[in-house]
């Protein structure tokens, strides 16, 4: 008899313990999920909102679905022919429209985000945009230094990095120009409007794109900042790099 209501006690803290953990599982996914909370602007492929993103409010623009262009009056200003007049011509002007939906800032951190168990966050993704502020307030709330070194001289950019890591460029000023995910020898980056790319030579990225580089700063994420405690992995499935 003692030994069957040990096993109920016991049984009973296992099924306690399980409804705890999956409650501390749900809020936290709310929380990394985002919610808007004020509409700031709204135009006409696109708005500008505040998110409640975990313990912050972010300045995010979210682009529409569904982008509208007055292709007649687009066609009239260009003053000659132009690809627009064909339905092709048009579908790939959207296409190359969308691909401004998203900067390089929002793209490093869903990259980052995404290899780290945070599959159910929707703030950064193909149709968001952040700026400096935003990005700057990210990481100094949720992040944390690793390495950081000066682009010169050029050895410097042999440094050994640790996978798994954001990487922010900075300028003399020390504002955040750029800002890209890194893992296993390979750097994600999302230049403007271009499409996503990768490349693995550090020294020729910045030669061709981000010369004014004066600083190289290494993140990774501070678990102890948002209340990750041990459900993060659960999230997605994924194991920590």
């Amino acid at each position: 008899m003692r030994r069957f209501y040990t096993l109920i006690t016991v049984s009973f803290f296992i099924a306690l313990s399980s409804t705890s953990y999956c409650q501390n599982k749900s809020l936290f996914e709310n929380r990394i999920k985002g919610r808007v909370i004020d509409t700031l602007e709204i135009n006409e492929n696109d708005m500008v909102v505040h998110i409640k993103w975990l313990d912050d409010t972010l300045r995010v623009k979210i682009q529409n679905q569904k982008l509208h262009f007055d292709f007649e009056k687009m066609i009239k200003a260009s003053r000659g022919k132009s690809s627009l007049e064909t339905e092709k011509g048009r579908q790939l002007f959207v296409q190359d429209m969308k691909t401004w939906g998203q900067n390089c800032f929002s793209y490093a951190l869903e990259r980052y985000f995404a290899n780290n168990g945070f599959c159910s966050q929707r703030v950064f993704n193909k149709r968001t945009t952040i700026g400096l502020e935003t990005i700057h307030q990210v990481i100094a709330n949720y992040f944390e230094e690793v390495i950081a070194f000066s682009t010169t001289p050029k050895r410097n950019l042999k440094t050994k990095l640790p996978d798994n890591v954001l990487l922010a460029f900075l300028n003399s000023s020390d504002l955040i120009i750029h800002a890209v995910y890194y893992s296993n020898g390979i750097f994600y980056t999302k230049n403007g409007g271009f499409k996503a790319s990768e490349f693995v030579n550090l020294k020729k990225f910045l030669k061709e794109n981000y010369w004014d580089t004066k600083t190289i700063k290494v993140f990774k994420l501070n678990k102890a900042k948002v209340n990750f405690q041990k459900i993060g992995n659960s999230i997605c499935g994924n194991s920590e790099s």
